[in-house]
């Protein structure tokens, strides 16, 4: 539910890749974004179960070339970051970036290899409850 929200953001944003869910296929195009799930940060309570949680979400964003994984990056924080409002019905009281830092990985695709630079960036998320 959270991930699709996410994802109508970006689209909304007009973010200029493929956005997928934890499932990448082989062929994609040659920019894309991964949004993932991290983990909960319950708010404690004397004396019930935490109402107001916030959870952890990563981005990764992929592309060809630094220039492409730098411009994707800028593109899916500014969707991102400080984001606040109703999408795909769940109200996100506040999105808040959390940090990034980037690597190059070699993938493997049908027997061939490139090398992709990807961006990660945290998000802390909390919902309206």
């Amino acid at each position: 539910m959270v991930r699709t929200a996410i994802e109508a953001i970006l689209e909304a944003a007009s973010i200029k890749a493929k956005i997928y869910g934890l499932y990448v296929p082989r062929r994609r195009s040659a920019s894309w974004v991964i949004i993932t799930y991290i983990s909960n940060l319950p708010t404690p309570t004397k004396a019930a179960v935490s109402t107001l949680d916030k959870t952890r979400w990563q981005l990764d964003c992929y592309a060809s070339t630094e220039e492409k994984m730098d411009a994707l990056g800028a593109s899916v924080r500014t969707a991102m970051d400080n984001y606040s409002g109703t999408s795909e019905g769940v109200e996100f009281d506040r999105i808040n970036f959390d940090g990034e830092s980037d690597t190059v990985e070699v993938i493997e695709d049908e027997g061939a290899t490139e090398d992709y630079y990807r961006r990660t960036q945290e998000y802390i998320i909390q919902i309206k409850p």
